[in-house]
């Protein structure tokens, strides 16, 4: 989990770079990854409450294709 809780560019489960359109400029909601990726339900469910609709996931995140090391 990420230590920055406050920063928009950083993935609240991992915290790596988000790759958000919103944060940065000159993009808009439109041209992010997010509209065309099928984000897993357990990582929504993993997204700390004080974090939704705050910040977004990273694509790694929002597939379940991060690394499972830290789970073991």
């Amino acid at each position: 989990m990420t230590d920055s809780p406050n920063n928009p560019k950083a993935c609240p489960l991992c915290g790596g770079d988000n790759n958000c359109a919103m944060t940065r400029p000159g993009q808009t909601v439109a041209d992010c990854w997010c509209l065309t990726t099928s984000i897993s339900p357990d990582a929504l469910d993993r997204i700390p409450q004080d974090q939704i609709n705050k910040t977004c996931i990273c694509q790694t995140c929002a597939t379940g294709n991060e690394s499972n090391a830290d789970k073991a």
